[in-house]
């Protein structure tokens, strides 16, 4: 359905504008603490990961397709994990046992951003002129917290383990893989919990300009649930 609609907003000469999403990236090729911006790979075996990370794959091909095929510009955002008002959780943390969350030990950076920074960078994308063909743009907080800032923000509590255990328990799994479900599917699982940094330049020079940090956007998500 998706693939109609932008075809036809293609056909009448419309820049598209694709809501992607940070989780279509592969990890295969980076180093823990690894940078990610926009020119990171898209998940080179999208059989491996979750159906929502499939599902944006394709979306992002089809759409780079239609743009070419009707010569029309073509932007696409990906935010991170989106969080805001009766959305507070996100896939990045690991597994949530009661009032424990089961996830890494690391200072690796939440790709998080705020439902208010989300909908400012998707109005730029949509307003802001384009003079290159593809455009490519990472929906991110400034403020990115890690796992232990994040858990203190949303009163809960955790149990760290190392990331690598994780790493080494999807791997001896790999051959039940189809089986399994998403987090313990080696690809999805570093996708997910993997210690990573991430950029925003390409949002700000877009033009978007944040309006709290994390807490303060916690805060403010939290008190209006």
């Amino acid at each position: 359905p998706s693939a109609l609609l932008l075809d036809h907003a293609a056909s009448a000469g419309a820049r598209l504008v694709l809501v992607s999403s940070i989780s279509v990236l592969g990890t295969a090729g980076l180093a823990p603490f690894a940078r990610v911006d926009e020119d990171a790979p898209v998940e080179p075996r999208p059989e491996g990961r979750d159906a929502y990370a499939r599902a944006k794959i394709a979306q992002e091909r089809d759409a780079r397709a239609i743009a070419a095929r009707h010569g029309v510009p073509l932007r696409i955002v990906r935010p991170g994990a989106i969080f805001g008002p009766g959305r507070l959780w996100n896939a990045h943390m690991g597994l949530p046992l009661g009032p424990l969350t089961l996830g890494p030990r690391h200072a690796g950076e939440l790709p998080l951003c705020w439902l208010r920074h989300a909908a400012q960078i998707l109005v730029l994308a949509a307003t802001v002129p384009q003079s290159n063909p593809v455009e490519v743009i990472h929906a991110l907080d400034d403020d990115r917290p890690d796992r232990a800032r994040f858990l203190t923000a949303l009163g809960r509590r955790g149990l760290p383990l190392g990331w690598r255990g994780f790493d080494a328990a999807a791997g001896l799994l790999a051959p039940l893989a189809p089986r399994l479900p998403g987090l313990l599917r080696r690809e999805t699982l570093r996708a997910r919990l993997m210690p990573l940094r991430y950029d925003n330049a390409r949002a700000h020079a877009l033009g978007f300009r944040p309006e709290a940090d994390f807490e303060s956007a916690m805060a403010a998500a939290r008190g209006a649930a």
